[in-house]
């Protein structure tokens, strides 16, 4: 017979690496080419909050340690990400950069811990409604937070910043989530869609690297650099 409990923490254990590490490699590059061009800083400040809400609705649901810290890690690249456009972009200093950032990460552990609490209280009150809540907030955030860098896709005519390191990390470790969450005793539904919804765009988003003329294909591989 299957070991559900063995097979849902070897998947979350792989959602984890794939999923919270996404960013990573964005980051890389960032600092590598020392320009953020291309990569949305509104998709990195959504996506800090998505990370913020889904650490709250996962630890709430009490569901695999792995998919608790995933959120946490993949907020912290995400803020490294978000800085890194102030550093570039707007041209911080070093120092300031810093500031900011750790800031910024203090302020995220400050509301996810306060949520928590909320989340807890209207889970002991018996507010279906009100825990429901921080499950859709997650799902409107990450899927929102992809709205921005497609925009800068349309109005720039190619894809700019895109890895395809970054695209293949973040839909296979939402599929490994979305296994993870099959073979809990608590399956919910709503972390179901989110990856769900997240591995189609990633897949779409990866169709939009060959979808333009072939004038701009140099261009689009040159720069598939950082989409989540």
């Amino acid at each position: 017979m299957v070991n559900r409990y063995l097979l849902e923490q070897v998947f979350s254990y792989f959602g984890l690496v794939f999923w919270s590490l996404q960013l990573a490699p964005q980051a890389w590059k960032t600092y590598r080419r020392g320009t953020s061009t291309g990569v949305s800083v509104w998709t990195m400040f959504i996506w800090s909050l998505a990370g913020l809400f889904m650490g709250v609705y996962n630890i709430g649901l009490n569901v695999a340690i792995a998919l608790w810290i995933q959120p946490q890690i993949f907020t912290f690249i995400a803020c490294i990400c978000l800085l890194q456009e102030f550093r570039y972009q707007h041209h911080w200093s070093i120092l300031k950069t810093t500031i900011g950032f750790i800031l910024t990460c203090l302020i995220l552990g400050g509301l996810e811990v306060g949520f928590l609490f909320a989340y807890k209280r209207a889970e002991l009150d018996g507010n279906e409604g009100g825990s429901r809540l921080f499950g859709i907030l997650p799902v409107i955030f990450v899927l929102g937070g992809f709205l921005p860098q497609y925009y800068e896709i349309y109005c720039d005519k190619r894809v700019i910043g895109i890895s395809h390191l970054f695209l293949a990390m973040d839909c296979s470790g939402s599929v490994f989530s979305i296994l993870a969450l099959v073979y809990s005793d608590s399956m919910d539904t709503l972390n179901l869609v989110n990856y769900i919804a997240i591995a189609c765009l990633d897949l779409e988003a990866s169709t939009k690297t060959t979808s333009y003329s072939p004038e701009d294909k140099k261009i689009s591989i040159d720069l598939i650099d950082s989409l989540p």
